[in-house]
């Protein structure tokens, strides 16, 4: 497999060419470039998040308790797994700069530093799952919905390790630009994961009914195939086999691993950063009743859904700019980075259409009881309003990331959601008796300073030549 080609179009040419063809040019062969990259990641992070969507739906037929416990339980999970998630994402730019400049075997060794903190991070994640309980109850949520909560989490356990090793390899493929092979293995997934969960949640095929525990368990098998099934097929790609150089102590190496974990750890703390706004929102509606809880569940799930399109695009922007900086090609790494960020906003604009059109319809596609409907169908317009904010941010991150620019967009989440979004919510929601949508205006609030300024860092950093990242 070779890296897609990017030769500027708008460099020299025949004299007298108008700027305006030269750009017109630029953007035919940027858009299908883009579209190519795209479009299976896109797949594949519509599927991962349709794993939560189905699970979601399964436990929904329980009971708004259940909902509102698998909810809490998936949030503070999620809210520690995300930190790694984001430090293993340091593995796609080194790759896909690497893999740019034809620089083979550093490739190889930034994917073997990613199993290695694989393995590393799992033990401290696991100590941290294992406070769901005590961790909830402090931050106020009802006892018998934090211990429900605390019974899932441990069930995930077992797909702890497997989990983190699929998104280091998923970051290597991505990196060198074969993203079908992630798209495919996320598809079948689906499908296990829909027979698992009808048979351990409902007890179906011989299996126990096991009702929240049950989706746990389900969830936890499927992120072991999820993983054993992307190795088996990574071996396979002619990047595996280009690439990897066998291992030696040089995996280990100290400044080549302190380089990775410098460029993944802002990564990890600013989707951490993010995540746990989001989260700290999740825990404030526990305040209010399981209904809120259970009906913010709902539009977050649909803003999910939404928002993994432009995450496609996202990473797609990463590995396009990054092959432009590794060929030193500044004409092509703008050119990539502003047509990626165009489509994603135009993407967002169409689905907060859908949102603000149609919102009681999809969220009674979740639960039947009538408070949660209620409480989802008035988030999800607000959803819709943020659409945007959230598709520019998101792919204004991948093209940062491409750059190497980890540590200004950790910054400016860090502002956008504690300084702003989560005191302007809690006063609105609180303070105003707004409820769950003025916590949910505060979000918005967040997301649009957050684009705003994402935009202009992404117009600063693509205005000149980007230095290629330390490969090792």
């Amino acid at each position: 497999m070779t890296p897609v080609s990017d030769q500027d179009p708008s460099g020299p040419g025949p004299a007298g060419r108008r700027p305006q063809a030269l750009a017109a040019r630029g953007l035919a062969l940027e858009l299908p470039a883009l579209w190519r990259l795209s479009w299976p990641v896109a797949c594949s992070h519509v599927g991962i998040v349709l794993l939560g969507t189905v699970e979601a739906l399964a436990v929904g037929h329980l009971g708004g308790d259940a909902l509102a416990a698998l909810t809490l339980g998936e949030t503070y999970a999620f809210l520690w797994l995300v930190v790694a998630f984001g430090v293993l994402m340091a593995v796609e730019p080194v790759v896909a700069q690497a893999w740019g400049a034809g620089q083979w075997h550093a490739c190889g060794r930034a994917l073997q530093r990613g199993l290695v903190l694989a393995v590393v991070f799992t033990p401290p994640l696991s100590a941290a799952w294992w406070t769901t309980g005590p961790a909830l109850r402090l931050l106020g949520e009802p006892p018998a919905l934090a211990e429900a909560a605390a019974g899932y989490v441990r069930g995930l356990m077992p797909g702890l390790l497997p989990v983190l090793v699929f998104q280091a390899l998923r970051q290597f493929l991505q990196g060198t630009g074969a993203m079908r092979p992630v798209m495919w293995v996320v598809c079948a997934a689906n499908l296990v994961n829909a027979l698992l969960q009808w048979a351990l949640v409902f007890g179906h095929l011989g299996a126990p009914a096991l009702g929240l525990g049950g989706a746990a368990l389900a969830t936890s098998l499927d992120r072991g195939f999820l993983c054993v099934a992307l190795a088996l097929v990574a071996v396979r790609q002619r990047a595996w086999r280009s690439a990897w150089p066998g291992w030696t102590r040089d995996v280990l190496a100290r400044g080549p691993m302190a380089r990775l974990l410098a460029l993944g750890t802002p990564i990890g703390l600013q989707y951490g950063v993010e995540v746990w706004g989001i989260s700290a929102m999740t825990f404030l509606m526990g305040w209010i009743g399981p209904a809120a809880v259970a009906g913010h569940g709902v539009a977050l799930k649909y803003a999910s859904l939404s928002f993994m399109v432009p995450l496609g695009v996202s990473v797609a922007a990463a590995v396009r700019v990054g092959q432009s900086v590794g060929r030193r090609d500044a004409p092509g790494m703008r050119r990539a980075g502003w047509t990626a960020m165009a489509a994603g906003a135009a993407f967002m604009a169409a689905v907060a259409v859908v949102f603000l059109a149609w919102p009681r319809p999809l969220c009674q596609l979740f639960s039947g009881e009538p408070g949660v409907v209620l409480v989802a169908a008035a988030l999800l317009p607000i959803a819709g309003l943020f659409q945007v904010f959230d598709g520019l941010q998101a792919v204004g991150f991948g093209v940062l990331r491409g750059t190497g620019d980890t540590r200004v967009p950790f910054a400016i989440n860090v502002l956008g959601y504690y300084a702003v979004g989560l005191p302007v919510g809690c006063w609105l929601g609180f303070g105003l008796g707004m409820g769950p949508t003025g916590l949910w205006y505060g979000l918005l609030l967040a997301l649009a300073l957050v684009a705003g300024l994402i935009l202009a860092r992404v117009a600063f950093r693509l205005r000149g030549p980007v230095a290629p990242l330390s490969t090792d």
